[in-house]
């Protein structure tokens, strides 16, 4: 209702009282419907000035009378003597003077009453107006004097109450900065301690992560473990397979033996029948032979029994041989099927031990795949924290990254911003000169993986807060606010921790054109120059090195002549760090104080390009080569400035081969940061 009424009166103002009575007519039935006579009343109103502009003088009185019901039945003075006023207007532009005189004169004594003194004051100039259109000039006078009287208190009480208004405000506006300022602190507080939290829950999930890591390491060490056993399980089941074969073979070979024993007995038996029989015939031929032959016979009779007994004997022995061997292969028999049972029971056992292994490793590779999914989700947060290079290209023409992580989410990080910071008139309305600042961070913290990537994410916040809500641009001071804000985070006053990183950031100003000559800022005077004007450079253990053209105006005295690595044209600097890291508690860890180093880039030809470059150590730390050694500094620099002449996305991809050709088949051993610019 209010919005629409809103619209109303906006329409009125601009004197479009044909759309300011459609809105007025939306409106009146929701102030009707919710009951309120004082809005409904001031619709009334509205609507009847409206009216008495469109010339339609009946509806203009219809609604005013309206009005004038409800604002009696409200007891609403202040709106009757206004009403009164307006009712005055209506026939004073109608002409009809006396009318109009008598609403004035009514109007008046009513905002007398009630002390309205500005319906006073707006009732006794129409109605000086109307007194002399009537051409009663005295009575307009004494009106219009009388005009004067109220304008004048009123002015003196304005003035009064503006200069009350402006104290009073002037006292509120002090107290709410001041309120604005607790807040500010109470809110910084607020973030803080919520980014302490979410590291403290970040730490302990990473903990978790890494304890789950130790225990699939032992899981898979155990499953390892019980393949082993189970081989050396396997290796003895075919040795016993293998014996128990010999045994067998060799009662195949006794079982032949005894057959052909058995053969040989029963060839004897026979023999010894034949000789039986040879002997019955002898016996019976010779009967005829006489008494002489009785004694032959009794002799030959008592061999053969001797020899029959003798056979007997050893067909005796060799049948209790042939049973004792049967008893020897049957118990073997026996220990033969109690070998097989505990082989089947091995074999069971086995079986078990194998499916609770397979289980085991399923369960080590889900947790493992859960690990690295957590990892590889941190990785996507990590790599959004890094600044695209999209970004990095609208403000630097010329520059590569070369960044590989070790694992999945890495301890190197790289941080970019691009700041504006002007200088005005002693009026503070003119802006006379705006510097434009490009600050480059190439860092490494301790340690890789899922520990330095958590290092990194208090690196990245506290460079934001430093740069982006501090407003701190100097390389120097801003590795000072970070120590600080390290040794807070971490607590390392009091937990004596020694985590922190290495670091090395370059500063670029570029400077917007003087504006002191002239208050008009025109676009053109706003137009940022394309060239740099200042570098600088300050380092916490990690160098910066730059190449310049021989001999360069750039350098201090103190460099230009002690080049690291130079040729006929060019010259190669190794700028050195301060050796201390960030953060770490020590002695001296709260005045830690960091060099920095400036070099004037107005002084650069024309035609002269520098390129500079920031790394962590994990490039030159690589092992590899065929004497399995360290890349080493010495070759790092040479490679840089070997290729500082060639473009940089050429000089990035001679640098991802060469790393890749010297790390061969060795692992990587730590994360890789190398940025390059040119300017």
């Amino acid at each position: 209702m209010f919005s629409i009424m809103g619209l109303g009166v906006y329409y009125s103002k601009v004197k479009d009282y044909e759309k300011a009575l459609i809105y007025y007519e939306k409106a009146l039935p929701m102030a009707i419907q919710v009951k309120d006579k004082k809005q409904n009343s001031i619709i009334y109103t509205n609507m009847g000035v409206a009216y008495s502009h469109l010339a339609q003088p009946t509806k203009a009185l219809y609604y005013y009378s309206q009005s004038m019901k409800l604002k009696k039945e409200t007891k609403d003075k202040i709106g009757q003597s206004i009403l009164w006023g307006d009712i005055g207007e209506f026939y004073s532009r109608g002409k009809r003077y006396d009318s109009a005189v008598i609403c004035f004169e009514t109007s008046i004594g009513l905002a007398k009453n009630i002390g309205r003194k500005v319906t006073v004051k707006n009732s006794l100039l129409n109605l000086a107006e109307v007194y002399a259109e009537q051409k009663e000039f005295d009575k307009a006078h004494t009106a219009l004097s009388e005009y004067m009287v109220y304008k004048d208190s009123l002015f003196n009480e304005d003035n009064q109450k503006r200069i009350a208004s402006l104290e009073y405000n002037y006292e509120i506006d002090k107290k709410q900065k001041e309120i604005l300022l607790l807040q500010k602190d109470k809110d910084l507080q607020s973030v803080e301690n919520e980014k302490q939290k979410q590291a403290v829950l970040l730490l302990t999930n990473l903990q978790a992560i890494k304890n789950k890591e130790l225990q699939l390491l032992s899981q898979q060490q155990l499953v390892q473990r019980i393949e082993n056993e189970k081989k050396e399980q396997q290796i003895d089941l075919l040795n016993k397979d293998k014996a128990i074969q010999n045994t067998n073979l060799e009662l195949l070979n006794k079982d032949k033996l005894l057959s052909e024993n058995q053969i040989r007995n029963l060839h004897q038996e026979r023999l010894l029948q034949a000789e039986e029989a040879k002997l019955q015939k002898i016996i019976a031929f010779s009967l005829a032979g006489g008494l002489c032959a009785v004694f032959i016979l009794a002799g030959l009779l008592y061999w053969q029994n001797k020899n029959k007994q003798k056979a007997n004997l050893l067909l005796q022995a060799k049948n209790e041989e042939i049973a004792a061997q049967k008893e020897q292969i049957l118990e073997k028999s026996e220990k033969m099927l109690q070998i097989n049972e505990e082989i089947k029971t091995m074999n069971e056992e086995l079986n078990s031990t194998l499916d609770l292994a397979n289980f085991q490793k399923r369960e080590i590779e889900k947790q493992h795949e859960d690990i690295t999914a957590s990892i590889t989700y941190a990785q996507r947060i990590q790599t959004a924290m890094l600044p695209f290079e999209e970004r990095i290209s609208k403000s630097l023409q010329d520059f590569f990254v070369f960044y590989q992580p070790r694992d999945i989410v890495s301890g190197d990080f790289y941080w970019f911003q691009e700041t504006s910071i002007g200088s005005y008139s002693i009026q503070e309305t003119t802006q006379l000169a705006q510097d434009n600042k490009v600050i480059i961070v190439a860092a490494d913290c301790t340690g890789h993986g899922v520990p330095g990537a958590f290092m990194s994410m208090i690196g990245n916040e506290l460079l934001n807060q430093i740069v982006n809500m501090y407003h701190i641009t100097s390389p120097d001071t801003i590795l000072e606010a970070l120590h600080k804000g390290i040794l807070y985070a971490l607590k390392q006053e009091q937990s004596n921790n020694k985590d922190g990183m290495d670091i090395a950031i370059v500063v670029l100003t570029k400077q917007q054109k003087d504006l002191s000559d002239t208050f008009e800022v025109s676009d053109e005077n706003q137009k940022v120059s394309d060239k740099w004007s200042l570098l600088e450079y300050a380092g916490a253990m990690n160098p910066l090195y730059l190449v310049t053209a021989k001999n360069s105006e750039i350098l201090p005295d103190y460099l230009r002549q002690n080049p690291t690595l130079s040729t006929e044209n060019a010259d190669f600097f190794d700028i050195k760090a301060t050796k201390h890291p960030i953060g770490g508690h020590s002695e001296d860890s709260k005045s830690r104080v960091f060099e920095k180093h400036t070099f004037d880039l107005t002084k650069k030809a024309a035609d002269e390009s520098i390129w500079f470059y920031l790394c962590s150590d994990g490039y030159q730390d690589q092992f590899g080569g065929e004497k399995e050694s360290k890349f080493m500094v010495r070759k790092f620099k040479k490679l840089l400035f070997d290729l500082h002449q060639q473009p940089l996305a050429e000089q990035k991809q001679v640098l991802e081969q060469t790393f890749r050709d010297w790390k061969g088949k060795h692992k990587q051993v730590d994360d890789v940061l190398v940025m390059g610019v040119r300017l």
